[in-house]
């Protein structure tokens, strides 16, 4: 029994992610289903639980991007070197807020779904409106943009829309690679 314990121990601060490594790899004893579903279902739930605190860390950089290029876009007026950006400035922050929402679609769509309110655009359509705006903003830019560093600036909103797909990419995959974790369980009972 006390050999049982060590080794539970062991699984749970493995899976914890405090133990280095597992040091006798022959203490290391199939899992019964049940022990096998609650060790998926942690490895879920701690997946979950970072998805989500990264997910609002960006969530936080997306916002402040789209809060300055919307200062930087009602300054223009007064600033004369700015006021040929305004309108470039103007629909970065649209195309930012395409790539926020394009981000926390699960979430959103989740959101709605409770509430029993159709939510009839899908994520693939938000995707290609933000693209469309990504061409016009790319365009506009190439006309007015003089120095690199202004070029850099003014594809800001590209650079968040690639993260944005970068993101929701790994996150599929890592739920994909859950299910498949899940599928791939076997059938144990301890005595």
């Amino acid at each position: 029994m006390s050999r049982l314990r060590k080794l539970n121990r062991e699984l749970i601060n493995y899976t914890q992610g405090t133990a280095d490594s597992i040091e006798d790899r022959d203490d290391f004893f199939p899992l019964d289903t049940d022990e096998q579903e609650e060790l998926i279902r942690k490895f879920e739930l701690r997946n979950a639980s970072k998805n989500e605190k990264y997910l609002q860390y960006l969530g936080f950089v997306y916002l402040a991007c789209c809060g300055l290029m919307l200062v930087l876009a009602t300054s223009a007026k007064r600033v004369k070197p700015l006021a040929p950006y305004r309108r470039i400035l103007l629909v970065s922050v649209q195309s930012i807020g395409c790539s926020f929402v394009n981000m926390q679609y699960s979430t959103i769509t989740h959101m709605f779904r409770n509430r029993f309110l159709p939510f009839r655009i899908s994520s693939q359509a938000i995707n290609i409106i933000n693209i469309v705006v990504l061409i016009l903003i790319s365009w506009q830019v190439s006309e007015t943009a003089k120095s690199p560093a202004l070029l850099l600036f003014l594809h800001v909103p590209h650079w968040l829309f690639l993260v944005s797909i970068l993101v929701k990419r790994w996150s599929e995959e890592i739920d994909s690679e859950l299910n498949t974790l899940r599928s791939l369980t076997y059938k144990f009972k301890s005595a």
